[in-house]
Formats: structure tokens, C-alpha cells, sequence
């Protein structure tokens, strides 16, 4: 019979919360995300506004085109299209500004005498 090592991790994050426990878990989730480098948040912050955008325009459509009666809210995902495009382009400018500040640095400081 084998016997199980308590020390290894699961693979999926439900075995992980039953593992350690919820607590346990959101520690761990909380420390690892603030590991994660600023203009890799910026990024997939970016990509999640691209998709929500998207995802607006095409349920705009089916409102519209498909279920006539419910035009309103096909105004109401309309205005929220414009307050996401805004946020989104701000975090577009934010990105950049960090492209190009990251660029900046490098040009300042080389990566060699970082690391030594």
C-alpha cells in the first residue's frame, strides 16, 4: 500500500483548498500575486478589457438584432462601453508610459550589473 506524502501540492486549486484550507490557500494566492511584476498585471488587465469590450458589442448586437424588446438594456451595455473603453485606454497609456520608462532604465542600467 502506498502511503501518501502530505507534503506535496496538488495540482488543482480545489485540492489545494482542501488541503490547506481556505485561509491556507488565499495566503498563498495573496503572496504570489504580489510577486508579480507591474507590467505583467498591466497586461492582463488589458486583455481582460479587450474581451469585456468585446463581449459588450456582440451582446449589443443580439439586443438590437435578435430579441427586439429588450432595446434598453442594449442602451445600458451601450454606456458601459464607453466608461470600459475609457478605463481601457487609460491603462493603454499607463502600459506604454511603463514600456517606456522599463526601456529607460535598461538604457540607464544594464541588466548585467543588476543580477551582480
Amino acid at each position: 500500500m502506498k502511503s501518501k506524502n502530505l507534503n506535496k501540492r496538488p495540482n488543482t486549486i480545489l485540492g489545494s483548498i482542501k488541503q490547506e484550507g481556505v485561509k491556507g490557500f488565499l495566503k498563498r494566492w495573496v503572496e504570489g500575486m504580489k510577486k508579480i511584476p507591474p507590467d505583467q498585471l498591466l497586461r492582463s488587465e488589458l486583455i481582460g478589457y479587450v474581451g469585456s469590450i468585446l463581449g459588450h458589442i456582440l451582446a449589443i448586437f443580439i439586443f438590437i438584432f435578435v430579441v427586439d424588446s429588450l432595446w434598453a438594456i442594449a442602451v445600458i451595455l451601450g454606456f458601459s462601453i464607453v466608461i470600459q473603453a475609457s478605463q481601457a485606454i487609460g491603462k493603454f497609456q499607463q502600459y506604454d508610459a511603463m514600456k517606456k520608462l522599463k526601456a529607460q532604465m535598461v538604457k540607464i542600467q544594464p541588466i548585467e550589473d543588476v543580477i551582480k
